[in-house]
């Protein structure tokens, strides 16, 4: 989730929980607590590719969990001075594990098994930025204030509606997978991995996207119309794009080469390969992470390589507010010749 609602989030636990007895310090440890693992989002301005690789792992680690929630419970206490340890290293450890958890529900993923494992876990339910998600913190926690007679109540009623809301996503979200299921029986696919992504608002809304060797399937689903679901709505995209398929598949594979790419296809879960052709006397490869939809048509963690003609790298680096709008229209375009 973002950071926003982390910190609210950390703000409704501590009135819900340890406020009535540590006071003013609870809120202060518990928003502290649920901003701390994303302070590695500032890797984000110095490389991105350092960013992508170890946002969300030693801090988002379920084997951390616990002797983190101690270090911090003892630093805490021992800078408020209230001399409750317990309490605080419980504040911690709550705060911490709904970060984690709140992480997982987001297609972003995050390494909950670090150092053990790199694979990155994600339930898929939530938008990385959902309104709905963020509201049902949000208005109550104003409410709580207005009537601190009652915040504990309201707090802990917060918590349990944004659980009946998460337990609405995940219950769409298996209707949305059944509807890619259906059409991969249907169409006979051998299917390299699939996976039905949230969007930004509509908990009933969903994207549904199909890997194979060759291909990716994406289809926009609602779980209240079953005719979204039909196979109709389901277009073919190619995994790679290749504008004269000699020369420029030749330019991928040498991109493919490279440790940058590797990690970038680490991180990727549907990947998309195209050459651009020859540009400003260098040869460019382009990839993109095909589960992330771009704002205003600008695509997020597009990844850029250049070749000199002799082979040699010019460039690498992640391209911003790439023109989805654009690149969608050449990829009709391709698909169709």
């Amino acid at each position: 989730m973002d950071a926003l609602t982390h910190g609210i989030a950390g703000v409704v636990i501590a009135r819900a929980t340890f406020e009535p007895s540590l006071g003013k310090w609870a809120t202060i440890t518990a928003v502290a607590v649920s901003l701390l693992p994303d302070v590695d989002f500032l890797l984000k301005f110095i490389n991105k590719r350092l960013y992508i690789k170890y946002h969300r792992s030693f801090a988002n680690s379920l084997f951390c969990l616990v002797p983190l929630s101690l270090f911090l419970g003892f630093i805490f206490n021992r800078i408020c001075g209230l001399h409750s340890f317990p309490s605080f290293t419980a504040l911690t450890f709550i705060t911490l594990g709904s970060h984690v958890f709140f992480d997982t529900l987001n297609p972003f993923g995050t390494m909950i098994f670090t150092p053990f494992s790199n694979y990155r876990f994600s339930w898929d339910v939530v938008y990385i930025v959902d309104p709905i998600f963020t509201s049902l913190l949000l208005f109550p926690l104003i409410v709580s204030y207005i009537q601190p007679q009652y915040s504990r109540l309201i707090c802990i009623g917060s918590l349990i509606s944004l659980s009946f809301y998460i337990a609405l996503r995940f219950i769409n979200h298996a209707r949305a997978r059944r509807y890619n299921q259906q059409y991969i029986r249907a169409k006979g696919l051998k299917v390299s991995r699939f996976a039905s992504l949230p969007t930004h608002f509509s908990p009933f809304r969903w994207w549904n996207l199909i890997e194979t060797e060759d291909y990716i399937y994406k289809a926009w689903i609602s779980t209240l119309n079953q005719r979204c679901g039909q196979e109709e709505n389901y277009q073919m995209w190619p995994r790679v794009i290749c504008q004269s398929p000699w020369e420029s598949s030749a330019w991928i594979r040498k991109a493919l080469e490279l440790p940058e790419v590797k990690t970038y296809l680490w991180f990727a879960r549907f990947p998309v390969m195209k050459y651009h052709g020859f540009i400003q006397n260098t040869h460019r490869i382009a990839f993109y992470d095909y589960r992330f939809e771009g704002y205003k048509g600008k695509l997020p963690f597009v990844y850029v390589v250049d070749f000199h003609p002799d082979g040699q790298v010019s460039s690498q680096y992640f391209h911003r507010n790439w023109d989805f709008l654009r690149w969608a229209r050449d990829l009709r375009k391709t698909t169709a010749q």
